[in-house]
């Protein structure tokens, strides 16, 4: 029986079955080299179960178990003091107890160094390399200790670290959310199989039942399984890397962030050792915090921002970046998380102090100043450097407005910085030029592009570029200004345009949903007939322009806002108020949305001016792509289509049904034989909103892609 309180704080009785023990004695045995002159050394406490490693493998091949005292497991340096006097063959221990390795002196013994209980960093591997016989051990407590394991070659460089493969009598399945097996490449969670499964939970049979499951890919009776909860991919020659944890996945304002990515960027910078991303605060003021054991130097956390900002999207990277000599470790050589210090001003990523100039930046200094909680803002200071983010950047546009200045969010993304903010409200930055939106940076020559869904919204786009594998980089095409014309054409050459900015793209993918997916296919069309490479054209349940409804081509901008209050149920569409809007007659569109927000169908804070725009925007795109004729393109189509019929509802409040089918009508302009057709579970909306649905959608993608 070994306790475990593994990622949930709550310790849990682990039922190891002896068989397991066994194994695993024999497989160290071999893998480990341990011999009868061999020296272990027991790091881990007693009731720790890699001390069980410890004791069978010293035991079974009748090798010394040397025990360690308390006041030498607790001091490096009288450990490696022990290590070399007491001439050690065998050492288990966490990573983070040999932080700055190099500083350690050259052992007299040819020392097997086994890396185990948390997960090993590409650096600290590097600063050993050669000097020892290195091994990464992966494996839970409800698997008997360890299931996998990789020798590390004394000259390996990587920066990711394998954990390896199985050991005897074990298999490893990597699973998607459905439980079945991810193509090679992808991310999956880690399930065990095999001789060292345990019997379960002791007096915890919910959790045993939710925990050890039927083994389907086994064909022993009674075969069982265990979920880990760990994400893993394999590499191109059969080697496991750790990904993170299923259960560390973080959400901050809407997005859905795995900490575990933030970390391998944040190693890749030259002076960074190790690295651990948490969440600090809660609700709206939820925050990442990065903490770096790093070299002292000037300027390190805006070095750290401006280095992730080349690699990672904005909401990704950390408010605040503390430097630490050591990460604090726990009695067993863990990581403590507690007893990390609280980030202070030096840790939040700061420009060189420059007085703001003028009453526009005045103005602004004062606004971060009160939103934000800094003492002293730079004019060259970024707003989400300093801590801002979606909402706090709502609440900066409504104070300003309350001071006379009209603007929006994303003029707030494309000018973070204080000195540009201002320019840009005294018009000497453009506000409303279009920009591709970076959701992932990768492989420049091969760019995925998401564009807008019917209503604008390309949040479905970031959802799924975070969670898709591989290298490369995906974007955001927002829908050019109302200003830039509003047939087709002039739509299509418009994105064209900000899609061909990238430089460097060699391979074009594109990806749509719903409505606004026909942009896609006649953006796809366009780049061909420009003799570009379009290697891949996704449309996620996009209804061909002949089976659109009906009424799509009678609504107006009024018609759209009013339909869009009737589905979103703030507003029935029997309600007289609706009729009498339809019928009276509105000179300026801004006039009607105004009304709205008057009578309390509109949010108090909403943007007239912005709101106007956005739905004249909307209404033209509409109207282009219903009477878009879309000609043939050149290679295949890849539909992907929900499983369930969608309601919604009409401007008189009538059902409309949305019968999914196969090709969606796209054999109007493609011969059947070069669609290719996939169901995703869900409904129209479900098959984007729902996680487990969107997990079974990108991993068609991601299929479609390799």
């Amino acid at each position: 029986m070994i306790y475990t309180s593994g990622t949930t704080g709550m310790p849990k009785g682990v039922m190891v079955e002896h068989r397991g023990v066994i194994n695993l004695a024999i497989d160290h045995i071999d893998r480990l080299g341990v011999k009868p002159d061999s020296r272990v050394l027991q790091f881990a406490s007693i009731s720790f179960d890699a001390s069980v490693a410890d004791i069978v493998m010293a035991y079974g091949a009748g090798a010394a178990l040397h025990i360690l005292a308390d006041d030498v497991r607790y001091d490096r340096n009288a450990l490696w003091n022990y290590l070399d006097e007491q001439r050690i063959t065998h050492l288990t221990l966490p990573p983070a107890v040999l932080q700055n390795a190099h500083e350690l002196p050259p052992l007299q013994t040819h020392l097997t160094l086994i890396f185990a209980g948390e997960a090993l960093g590409s650096a600290l591997l590097q600063s050993l390399a050669g000097r020892y016989n290195t091994f990464n051990i992966y494996g839970p407590t409800e698997a008997t200790v360890a299931v996998m394991a990789w020798h590390c070659p004394p000259d390996y460089q990587g920066e990711e670290i394998p954990i390896g493969r199985p050991i005897n009598n074990t298999r490893i399945y990597l699973l998607d959310a459905q439980g079945q097996p991810v193509p090679r490449g992808a991310v999956g969670e880690l399930y065990i199989g095999g001789t060292g499964v345990a019997r379960g939970y002791l007096n915890r049979p919910d959790l045993t039942a939710e925990r050890f499951l039927d083994d389907p890919f086994s064909v022993m009776p009674g075969a069982r399984m265990y979920r880990t909860g760990d994400l893993a991919r394999y590499l191109s020659e059969g080697n496991l890397v750790y990904v993170g944890r299923n259960d560390q996945q973080v959400k901050i304002r809407g997005f859905r962030i795995e900490p575990g990515e933030i970390e391998a960027r944040l190693m890749e910078y030259p002076a960074v050792r190790e690295s651990l991303v948490v969440t600090d605060g809660k609700g709206e003021d939820k925050r990442l915090v990065a903490y770096v054991v790093a070299d002292d130097e000037e300027g390190l956390a805006q070095h750290l921002r401006s280095h992730l900002s080349t690699r990672l999207p904005e909401y990704m990277i950390p408010s605040a970046f503390v430097r630490l000599d050591a990460f604090p470790l726990t009695r067993n050589g863990k990581l403590d998380r507690r007893a990390l210090p609280a980030p202070d001003q030096m840790a939040l990523a700061r420009k060189v102090y420059e007085a703001p100039q003028g009453e526009i930046e005045y103005t602004l200094a004062t606004i971060w100043h009160e939103l934000l909680g800094v003492e002293q803002i730079s004019r060259h200071d970024n707003f989400f450097a300093l801590g801002g983010h979606s909402l706090l950047a709502t609440q900066f546009i409504f104070e300003l407005k309350k001071k006379g200045y009209c603007s929006s969010i994303r003029d707030l993304m494309l000018n973070p910085t204080l000195s540009q903010y201002a320019l840009a409200l005294r018009g000497e930055r453009h506000f409303n030029q279009p920009a591709l939106i970076p959701f992932k940076k990768g492989n420049a020559q091969a760019c995925l592009f998401f564009l807008p869904t019917g209503e604008g919204d390309l949040w479905y786009a970031n959802e799924i570029s975070q969670a898709l594998p591989g290298d490369y980089s995906c974007f955001g095409v927002p829908w050019p200004s109302v200003e830039r014309g509003g047939n087709m054409e002039q739509i299509v050459n418009e994105m064209v345009t900000l899609i061909l900015s990238q430089n460097g793209c060699e391979r074009y993918r594109l990806v749509g949903y719903s409505a606004g997916g026909i942009l896609t296919y006649a953006i796809a069309e366009k780049l061909q007939r420009m003799n570009l490479n379009v290697d891949f054209i996704g449309l996620i349940d996009v209804l061909h322009p002949r089976l659109l409804p009906e009424e799509t081509r009678k609504y107006g901008p009024k018609e759209l806002i009013l339909h869009s209050l009737i589905l979103d149920g703030i507003i029935r569409h029997d309600e007289p108020l609706v009729e009498a809007l339809q019928q009276r007659e509105f000179e300026h569109l801004a006039d009607f949305i105004s009304c709205l927000k008057q009578s309390s169908y509109l949010d108090d804070v909403l943007d007239i001016p912005g709101e106007t725009h956005r739905w004249e925007q909307r209404d033209r795109i509409i109207k282009a792509i219903v009477d878009y004729v879309p000609p043939a393109v050149d290679g295949r189509i890849h539909i992907y289509h929900s499983s369930d019929e969608f309601v919604t509802k009409g401007m008189s409040g009538e059902e409309n049904v949305w019968q999914p089918t196969k090709t969606l009508g796209w054999e109007h302009s493609i011969t059947v034989d070069k669609i290719v057709s996939v169901k995703i579970p869900g409904d129209h909306a479900s098959m984007i909103s729902d996680k487990a649905h969107r997990s079974v959608l990108i991993d068609e993608l991601s299929r479609a892609f390799n």
